[in-house]
């Protein structure tokens, strides 16, 4: 009977260590701000929350392809209020019945690089994008209605790099 009520063991199995020898071992440390852990190793800050974050780098825009006409006759749409799951695809099927430059969708990124409702599309003349920004004002993209405005191929090219 005395067997079932034995005492166990602490764990770790070094019961005669002194805790007053892990105190001391404190000061042999390495100073707080270059030792490592905290939540997943970002030194207790709470992984990537917060304002600590630098901001991201901005990627400088890619140059047009050439199609056989100038630059200054692009024109873009601007395109607002769309909602944030937007794919490129939606916004291209969205002008299907306009000449649009394919693959020049921009979709508009908040500092945290996520969408934030914004967009613009590259066409080939003014003409075409007026009709666009015209005949496909207030119609819905998913749930949304967009408001379409034309800019200048300046202003599409500085589109999310401000």
């Amino acid at each position: 009977m005395d067997q079932l009520y034995k005492e166990k063991p602490t764990r770790g199995g070094n019961d005669d260590r002194d805790n007053r020898d892990s105190r001391d071992n404190r000061d042999n440390r390495e100073p707080r701000e270059e030792r490592r852990g905290g939540y997943r190793g970002n030194r207790g800050r709470g992984g990537n929350r917060g304002g600590d974050r630098e901001p991201r780098e901005r990627r400088e825009p890619r140059e047009p392809k050439e199609y056989g006409f100038e630059l200054d006759q692009q024109v873009a749409v601007k395109i607002r209020g769309m909602p944030y799951q937007t794919r490129y695809e939606e916004v291209s099927d969205f002008f299907r019945e306009y000449k649009f430059i394919n693959q020049s969708v921009v979709l508009g990124l908040n500092h945290e690089g996520r969408k934030n409702g914004f967009g613009a599309i590259l066409f080939d003349n003014e003409e075409e994008a007026a009709a666009a920004a015209k005949g496909m004002n207030n119609e819905y993209i998913g749930s949304r209605y967009v408001d379409l405005s034309v800019i200048s191929y300046d202003d599409y090219k500085k589109f999310n790099y401000r």
